[in-house]
Order: C-alpha cells, then structure tokens, then sequence
C-alpha cells in the first residue's frame, strides 16, 4: 500500500521537475551560447582590431561628418551648415546676388 501511495506521489511531481529541468536547460544553452558569441566576437577583434578599427573610424565620420574630426568639428559643423544652408536658399529663390549689390527696387 505504502509503495502504491509513493508511486502516485511521485507522478505528481514529473510535471513540475519536468518544467523545472526544460526552463533550467534553456537557460544554460543561452548562457553558453552567449559564452560562445562573445568569445568569436574576442577571438576576431583581436586578429582584426586594427582594421576593425580603421573601419569604424570610416564608419562614424560617414554618419557624423565633420563631428567626428573631434574639437575642430564643433566649428567646422556649424559653419558648413550654415554655407549649406545658405547655397541651398539661394539656389531655391533662383536669384544670385552679390552681397555687396544694392537690391534694386
């Protein structure tokens, strides 16, 4: 009677030792596939970093223009702009004038 008894109880526990040990496997599997990126990320950043370096410097001058130059960017970013800005204005007016030249009436 008493084994019966055990036996039942343990059936009642398959369940959540099942949920237990799936949620626990997937958990390890993320954590070694993490483990295993990180160390090919390492592995070619190490072999490649200095081109891996060159690129990114490419890379952030492309998306951050003259920024990216560092101290002199802060003035220089400003002042293309405001070319840019003004080149545009005047090609979309279709009138070039000299600054120096009266508007006439």
């Amino acid at each position: 009677m008493r084994a019966a008894h055990f036996i039942e109880d343990l059936k009642g526990l398959i369940s959540p030792a099942r949920s237990v040990l799936v949620t626990g496997g997937g958990i390890l599997f993320a954590g070694l596939l993490q483990l295993g990126l990180a160390v090919l990320v390492a592995f070619f950043l190490y072999r490649d970093g200095e081109a891996a370096e060159t690129k990114v410097k490419r890379i952030t001058s492309r998306v951050g223009g003259a920024a990216a130059f560092g101290f002199v960017g802060i003035f220089l970013g400003p002042t293309l702009l405001l070319v840019g800005y003004r080149m545009v204005n005047e090609w979309v007016d279709g009138e070039v004038r000299d600054e120096g030249e009266a508007e006439k009436p």
